[in-house]
Formats: structure tokens, sequence, C-alpha cells
């Protein structure tokens, strides 16, 4: 367990996402946890399951913005 929380505090640390950087703190607190991890577990899969969810969303149309807003920024000037 030790050799996976060194490995996720830099992640943390140096993620620019905050759903990705709830989701380490929150495997590296189920990963701290070993007494509580079973009774845990369910509710941790749900929070963990949530926010990759909001992830994914999130990372998703970032990248679409970025080429919409151009597209648009295009389709704008040739209407006018």
């Amino acid at each position: 367990m030790k050799d996976l929380q060194r490995p996720l505090k830099f992640e943390i640390a140096s993620t620019r996402n905050v759903e990705t950087a709830q989701c380490l703190r929150l495997l590296e607190n189920f990963l701290n946890n070993e007494v509580g991890a079973q009774s845990a577990a369910p509710g941790v899969i749900q929070q963990l399951s949530g926010l990759s969810s909001s992830l994914a969303k999130s990372t998703k149309p970032q990248n679409k913005q970025s080429g919409q807003s151009d597209d648009s920024d295009d389709s704008g000037n040739d209407e006018n």
C-alpha cells in the first residue's frame, strides 16, 4: 500500500483538474484506511464513480469547446 501512496501524492500535487484531484484523494484515503476499507468500499466506489463520470464529461467538452469556438467564429464571420 505504501508503494502506491508515493505516486498518488505526486499525481495529486501535479494535477490541475479538480475532479481528478478529488478522485485521487478519495483513492488515497481509501488506501490509507485499510481497517475501514471493507466497510467504506461501497461509498467510496460510488463517489469515485460519480467523480469519474463528471471528469469524463468535463474533459470532453474542453476539447470540443476549443474546436467549436474556432469553428463558430469562422462560421459567424462567413455569415456576416
